[in-house]
This record gives structure tokens, C-alpha cells and sequence, in this order.
């Protein structure tokens, strides 16, 4: 099905049916990963490990990294423009909530009611995906935008055109 999806989106692209400026370049993995996996994936996650992997994958960084990111740390990249051009980093970050205590960006509460950084959050993700991180990475940066379960009109559409 994967396979499929993904012929019948290049042949689409190609025929110039649908313009997309991210294929332009664009090389498929064998097999195609599709944004609806990543989605049915990250909802296995609690809502902030979700946030903070999906920031992770979209800014290219380590999910250690993410996960020990602090609001001046994220200033300073809006400052130096390494995030100018991640309107969907962005609007992860916009999302958030701030603890007064805290300066961690992605954090969660402790047993003690305290503000902790995600601890175990790579190990976990490795569970959840069966992938190493670096292999997710991989596979998100030559993902499909396609969610199955979201766009199946569309694809018919893009069927029927032929």
C-alpha cells in the first residue's frame, strides 16, 4: 500500500498534477514512511514527549538535546535565525506552557510535584517507532505528507486523474 501511495504521488508530481516544492529534490525511502506512522506513533507518547520529539525531528537536533532545552536557549536561536525558516518548530514552541520555575522548555512533573526534564524519552521512542532515533530522522526527513486516514479523498482524486 505504502508503495503505492508513494508511485502514485511521484507520478502525480510528474505529470504536474500537484506541485510541491519539497519533492523537488525529494528521493522516497524503500519502504515509503508516511506522516500518518509518525502520527499514529507519537500519539502512543504523552503530549509532551510528543511535542518534544516532533520539535526534534523538525529542528534536525538529538532528542537529548530537546529535551534539555531551556526558553533563553530557545531565544538565542530566534536571535541568531536558526529558526526563521521553522514556522512548524514555531508553532510547537507557541503551544507550550511555561512553568515559573522552570526554565526547561519540554518538561513534565516529578513525583515530588516538581518540574523535571523528560528523562528516558530516547528509549521510549526507540520502543514506541522499533527504530533508533538517528533511523527515525532518516525517515522523517524523506517522509510522505500523507495520512491515509486523513487524505484518502484526496488520493481518490489523484486516482482518478489518471
Amino acid at each position: 500500500m505504502r508503495q503505492l501511495i508513494a508511485k502514485e504521488i511521484t507520478s502525480a508530481f510528474d505529470r504536474k498534477i500537484i506541485r510541491n516544492d519539497r519533492l523537488t529534490h525529494f528521493s522516497i525511502s524503500e519502504p515509503p514512511y508516511l506522516s500518518g506512522e509518525l502520527r499514529t506513533s507519537l500519539e502512543s507518547l504523552s503530549l509532551v514527549s510528543r511535542r518534544c520529539v516532533y520539535f526534534a525531528l523538525l529542528m534536525g537536533i538529538t532528542i537529548d538535546q530537546a529535551s534539555s532545552l531551556t526558553w533563553n536557549e530557545v531565544k538565542q536561536m530566534r536571535e541568531s535565525g536558526l529558526m526563521v525558516d521553522q514556522d512548524a518548530a514555531l508553532d510547537v514552541l507557541d503551544q507550550l506552557p511555561r512553568h515559573f520555575r522552570s526554565p526547561l522548555v519540554f518538561w513534565e512533573m516529578s513525583s515530588q510535584n516538581q518540574p523535571v526534564s523528560l528523562i528516558g524519552l530516547r528509549a521510549e521512542v526507540e520502543t514506541i517507532f522499533c527504530m533508533t532515533y538517528d533511523e527515525l530522522m532518516e525517515k522523517f526527513q524523506t517522509m510522505l505528507f500523507v495520512d491515509p486516514s486523513i487524505h484518502a479523498d484526496e488520493l481518490r482524486q489523484i486516482w482518478r486523474a489518471n
